[in-house]
């Protein structure tokens, strides 16, 4: 009898000892879940709708002169700042005109005021130039516009403070313009 005793004190342990490494292993396995389980990834073209909600329209392109007309909408319900950025091969040089736009030295061509609810931006014009000579008839130059919008952030007083660009949501619209 005075065995038996003997043995539930090393059974007692040794369950003691088993009960903390499985709760060590699940707290560690439920960080490790948490890692895993906090991460994701996603391909193709599905719409994001971050608070501010805008759309770029390109309401004609002048082939002839090579100009893009391109405006952007805040469809949303808060005001959002608007900066767009066109891409084209490296042998087109790109010129922008518009009234309430500015070219900076980033690439990035802003709007100077921030868009309200249902407002829509003055019209961007993209002059593209430096065609390669005797171009075919119908020959295509791929031009990209991306744009990006964040929301206006009010100083204490209301007025729109600069905007916070590391808030951004990046849109692109391809085409073949």
């Amino acid at each position: 009898m005075q065995r038996r005793e003997q043995k539930r004190p090393g059974r007692i342990r040794l369950a003691g000892a088993a009960l903390a490494a499985l709760l060590v292993i699940g707290l560690w396995a439920g960080q490790a879940f948490a890692y895993f389980t906090a991460f994701t990834s996603a391909s193709g073209r599905v719409p994001l709708h971050l608070g501010v909600q805008t759309e770029i329209e390109e309401p004609s392109v002048d082939t002839e002169n090579m100009i893009k007309h391109v405006v952007v909408s805040n469809s949303g319900p808060e005001s959002c700042w608007v900066r767009v950025k066109v891409f084209a091969p490296s042998a087109y040089q790109l010129t922008y005109e518009g009234t309430g736009w500015k070219a900076e030295s980033d690439g990035y061509v802003y709007c100077t005021q921030p868009l309200g609810d249902s407002e829509t931006s003055p019209e961007l014009l993209v002059k593209i130039s430096g065609l390669p000579e005797g171009a075919a008839e119908g020959e295509t130059a791929h031009v990209v516009v991306v744009y990006e919008s964040t929301k206006v952030q009010a100083g204490p007083d209301g007025t729109p403070l600069p905007a916070d660009w590391s808030m951004a949501a990046v849109v692109t619209e391809g085409g073949q313009d």
